[in-house]
Order: structure tokens, then C-alpha cells, then sequence
């Protein structure tokens, strides 16, 4: 691109493609899960920790959890930092939580929301049970861009059940 200048090609400029890409990253969330324990006991409680940390390059807004609960467990509650709250349950077997405010774009595990959900075991344990294998998935609105690597949005626990009487069916 040439430019008027005072003497010729003084403002020559060079040509600059309309291609010309600018990558950006949007908010790019993890979550991880762990309950602390991999044996469990039918009629005890687990509380498991729901932690979130975003990687991206911007803040992570209207963020949740959706927890599917194993078959034969229940809900008791939902906790964890003051951002974490109960938001109901938008399917069968599913227990969304809620994430207020945003979450950093930093990595660090300062700025890291951790969230808590604490099920309990139904007893006697259903025939043919020998686990539970518990999956949440962390999400954005996607305001301020896709996810991407939302492979790493889902994390999963799994307990073994002991105290099992032989299954004689």
C-alpha cells in the first residue's frame, strides 16, 4: 500500500494479506475429581472435591457443573467455596452446580473454584454392584470464546464397594 508522502515512495507501506489471523484463546476450563477414598461401604457418605482452573487466555463466565450421580446413590448437598451453589437438577440422575461470578484466566490454583458434592450409598448395595463410577463436566456460557481443549472439562471417580455379601442370585 503506498501512502501520499512528500517525496515519492517515502510512505511505502507493506502489502498485508486479508488472511492474516489473530489467535486468541478463549476461556479454557479443567476440572478435577477426587473423593479422597477408592473403597466405599453401602449406607456411607462421600463428599467429593470438584476442582476448576482455567488455562485460556480469558475469564471463564456462567460456569457449571453438571455431576451425573451413580445408580444408587443420592444427593445429600452441594458446597464448597462461597461461588458454589445447588442448581437443581436438570435431568434424571444429573445434579447441576452452579458457579457465580468468573473464573480467572491464570492457571494458578489461587484463582482455582472448588466446589463440593456429597452423596450418599444406598444400602444394601443393588445386585450385581460392584462400583460406583461418578462423571462431572465443567462449562461456560462461551462469551468470551470456545473451549479449546474440552476434553479436559470431564473427570470421573471411582470407588469399589466393600462389605459385599455374596451375590447369590
Amino acid at each position: 500500500t503506498t501512502l501520499p508522502g512528500t517525496v515519492a515512495g517515502e510512505r511505502d507501506e507493506p502489502d498485508v494479506a486479508s488472511t492474516a489471523q489473530l489467535n486468541t484463546v478463549g476461556p479454557d476450563l479443567q476440572l478435577s475429581k477426587d473423593d479422597g477414598v477408592t473403597v466405599i461401604a453401602p449406607g456411607a457418605q462421600t463428599t467429593y472435591d470438584l476442582v476448576i482452573t482455567n488455562v485460556g487466555g480469558f475469564a471463564a463466565t456462567g460456569v457449571f457443573i453438571d455431576d451425573t450421580l451413580p445408580t444408587g446413590t443420592t444427593l445429600v448437598s452441594v458446597g464448597g467455596d462461597a461461588a458454589c451453589s445447588d442448581g437443581g437438577s436438570p435431568s434424571a440422575g444429573v445434579q447441576r452446580i452452579n458457579v457465580s461470578g468468573s473464573i480467572a484466566a491464570s492457571g494458578d490454583a489461587d484463582d482455582s473454584v472448588t466446589c463440593q458434592i456429597t452423596i450418599a450409598i444406598t444400602a444394601p448395595a443393588a445386585a450385581g454392584t460392584g462400583g460406583y463410577l461418578n462423571t462431572a463436566t465443567v462449562t461456560d456460557d462461551g462469551v468470551n470464546g470456545a473451549d479449546p481443549t474440552p476434553g479436559n472439562n470431564t473427570a470421573q471417580d471411582n470407588n469399589t464397594i466393600t462389605g459385599l455379601a455374596p451375590d447369590l442370585v
